[in-house]
Order: C-alpha cells, then structure tokens, then sequence
C-alpha cells in the first residue's frame, strides 16, 4: 500500500488561498467528501423607482436562456482501496486554456492532495480532483414594467449548489464573482413568457392584459 499511496504524496499541495477567494473548503453537505463551500451573498435589493408619472407598461416578458461558465470544482476524499493501477494525467502544468475555447476547458483536470483541514492532519493525505468545466448556466431575465427601471437578472450554475447572482440592468451589467467566469458569447435565448404588471389582469376576449378596473367582456359568439 505504502507504494501506491507514493503516487498521493506526490502530488503538489491544494493551493488554498486561490480556492478560497469563492468559498470556505469544508466536509461537503451531500457526500463523503471535501470541497468548497460557496460563500452565501446577499441579493441586491431592487432598484428605486421614478418619481411619478412614469409610464408603466401592461405586460412583461421573463426571458430564460443557457449559457456556460467556469468555476472550480474541488473533490477531496479518501481513495481507500481505490490506487491500484491509477494513472494520472495532471494538468497541473500546463498552460490555461483560453477563454472561449469550451473543448480545451473541458480537457483539463488538476490534481493534488490535501494533507490537513482546519489544522487537523489527515492520517493519510486526502486525493483531490479540480474540474473547471465548462458548466452549464441557467439565466433569467424578468423584464421591468416601468420605464427608467432596469430589468432583473438570475445566474445559476446547474449541479453547483450557491453558485451564482443576481443583478439588475444589462447582460454585461453582471458583478464579479470570484473565480466564476461566464464565457462571452455563450448566451443563448431558449424560452419567452409574457406576464401582466400589476394592476393588470389577463383577458382572453382580447388576449391581451387589461386595467383591473376595465371588465373582460366575454366574446361575441359569431
């Protein structure tokens, strides 16, 4: 065993303090594991709204798209039995791939070890895997029903759980998450529903969004 556990002991140290800048490394809360755990951040509150009279619409569009995005992905355990016969290639050297180039991003996979946690020492250093992506993302665009008012958008990474934000203007508007990258070029429109302000009520006469004070006659039968 002392021979395969060489291959672990190795491998350079979990570099940390660039890790960390995103979340606290922790005993993961789904599984017998180590990872990082997101740091919670709070919502921005919504914007003010203009001083009346501001024109206010009858409806608005919720905009769901898919884009990618990069963020690291650390898996720290114990391989027990698991070391005959690994082979590791390690990226660890190598060169970033670029941005934009999703094939390259998605062929890397660094690997370390983790010999202590909150200045514990581990018997036997713990083996860790770090993944990029790419990730899928799913976002959410919720149109403002009032002009001057910026419409709200919602990042989140699917299969990372905390990962993601909130903000509110334009797509590139969006704030700096340490090490979240969201690849340019990548958002892709895949759904539009349209929903009535309030104040306003659906008419199927009309099909269309009506003041609540107006009565949604029925139709007129031909």
């Amino acid at each position: 065993m002392s021979n395969r556990r060489d291959v672990i002991a190795a491998l350079p140290e979990l570099p940390l303090e660039p890790l960390e800048l995103g979340g606290t490394l922790a005993h993961a809360r789904r599984g017998p594991y180590v990872t990082i755990v997101p740091h919670e951040r709070p919502v921005p509150a919504p914007p003010p709204q203009p001083p009346s009279p501001a024109v206010s619409r009858s409806t608005y569009e919720i905009r769901e798209y898919f884009t990618w995005v990069t963020y690291p992905v650390v898996h720290c355990h114990s391989p027990g039995e698991l070391l005959e016969g690994l082979a590791l290639h390690d990226g660890t050297t190598e060169a970033p791939a670029a941005q934009n180039d999703l094939k390259a991003i998605a062929g890397k996979e660094r690997h370390y070890k983790l010999s202590a946690l909150n200045g514990v020492r581990f018997q036997n250093p713990l083996f860790c895997t770090v993944r990029g992506g790419p990730w899928t993302a799913f976002v959410e665009e919720t149109e403002s029903c009032t002009d001057g008012v910026p419409n709200r958008w919602e990042l989140a990474v699917y299969g990372i759980s905390g990962v993601g934000m909130v903000w509110y203007g334009q797509w590139l508007d969006q704030p700096t998450i340490p090490n979240l990258t969201v690849i340019k070029g990548s958002l892709s429109l895949t759904n539009v529903t349209r929903q009535c302000c309030a104040g306003y009520n659906w008419c199927p006469t009309t099909q269309s969004c009506i003041p609540q004070h107006v009565n949604c006659e029925p139709a007129v039968p031909a």
